[in-house]
């Protein structure tokens, strides 16, 4: 029981922290205001570090003449707050282009190669239905549901058939 009581208690403090985090964004300047108060813009960003991705986790390197966080490195959670993901990816997109027009053009080639493998598994798929269609043709009736009908798996063998 007690242990009950120490997980609760541990999930409550996880809520309580995740609460307290509020980010806001301002759409028409791109800007992310932080749980802290202060405000990014892309701008202000050096670096969209995105080592942790995987984990929904971002560092943003702020750049050194920003007031509140220059020279920094702000590590956001992805996970609890949903829509900053895609806020940071628009803040990166601006602030970077060219990497967005990279990242693109692969997501089209991996795209164009996940097509390209689903049609060649489709046709190896209708190969082998072809296959088996032909070689059960080719067996012209030799062992059908037919012959296993009038077989009498009742009877026993003939006195001829075991001599």
């Amino acid at each position: 029981m007690f242990v009950c009581w120490v997980v609760a208690g541990i999930v409550s403090i996880g809520f309580i922290k995740g609460a307290r985090k509020r980010f806001t964004w301002q759409p028409d300047t791109q800007g992310l205001t932080l749980s802290d108060g202060s405000s990014l813009v892309p701008a202000d960003i050096e670096e969209f570090d995105k080592r942790r991705w995987s984990k929904f986790y971002v560092y943003l390197k702020v750049i050194a003449t920003h007031p509140q966080h220059g020279g920094k490195e702000v590590e956001l959670d992805l996970y609890r707050y949903l829509p900053l993901e895609d806020w940071i990816l628009e803040m990166e997109r601006t602030r970077f282009p060219e990497r967005a027009e990279a990242e693109r053009i692969e997501a089209e080639r991996v795209e164009a190669e996940r097509v390209e493998a689903e049609r060649v598994e489709a046709e190896q798929v209708k190969t082998e239905q072809a296959e088996v269609e032909k070689s059960d043709s080719d067996v012209g009736g030799k062992g059908t549901d037919e012959d296993l009908s009038t077989t009498n798996f009742d009877s026993k063998p003939s006195d001829s058939a075991k001599s």
